[in-house]
């Protein structure tokens, strides 16, 4: 999905971004921002309605990543690609027949050296415990929000691993209205949970915002 399509896609999620991080002060005149990962739609949108000064990688998030020239940035922006990171590459067996978080691991530590002592990063991934993966389940699809996906991450392991460098503030946001889950799978769901005494909290919203700054900052 590219181009025009991704942008109809995703723009609502843009433009709820872009509120976010200017509500709490992220987007101010002449900030230092670097987006992981190449130019994107959002890079453009970014750029006509913010006066920042815009950064993006090119190379592997798995590996070491960071360049001295860029120096230090206000805000990273890691949207939509945690769910992405795939481990390192490795010989070794036992890790090959697991994840174990090689590549997120390394890229948030690069992340960690890159910000500011008042810096933060802004990570937007998709919420697995959605009732799209629900329904998804229940008609023996892909079981992910999208299945191209290689791991989309529960919240209790992006807290484990982010919290390794970073303080959290976490947003669960309806920005995709589930992924599209029908309002009758929704409402037969949300009985189902409620009886056997499982939470229904968030499960309507398809999408997680997450402000992470620096432990002490």
């Amino acid at each position: 999905m590219h181009g025009e399509e991704y942008l109809e896609t995703h723009q609502k999620r843009y433009d709820m971004t872009i509120e976010y991080l200017q509500g709490r002060g992220y987007l101010e005149d002449n900030t230092k921002v670097l987006e992981l990962g190449g130019p994107s739609e959002f890079t453009e949108i970014l750029k006509e309605r913010c006066n920042v000064n815009i950064t993006n990688t090119s190379t592997d998030l798995r590996y070491p990543f960071c360049d001295e020239e860029w120096g230090k940035f206000d805000l990273i922006l890691c949207m939509e690609l945690i769910e992405h990171i795939k481990d390192q590459d490795t010989s070794d067996f036992d890790e090959l027949a697991v994840f174990t978080g090689s590549g997120i691991k390394c890229m948030l530590k690069e992340c960690d050296q890159l910000l500011k002592g008042n810096g933060a990063l802004f990570v937007s991934t998709p919420n697995i415990h959605c009732y799209r993966v629900l329904e998804n389940w229940c008609n023996n699809d892909e079981i992910y929000t999208y299945g191209p996906h290689p791991r989309e991450l529960t919240m209790q392991y992006l807290e484990e691993v982010l919290g390794e460098y970073f303080d959290l503030k976490v947003k669960y946001i309806k920005c995709w209205d589930c992924h599209g889950t029908s309002p009758e799978f929704i409402k037969v769901a949300k009985k189902f949970l409620n009886k056997i005494n499982r939470s229904s909290k968030n499960r309507d919203k398809g999408d997680i915002f997450i402000t992470c700054t620096r432990k002490g900052d």
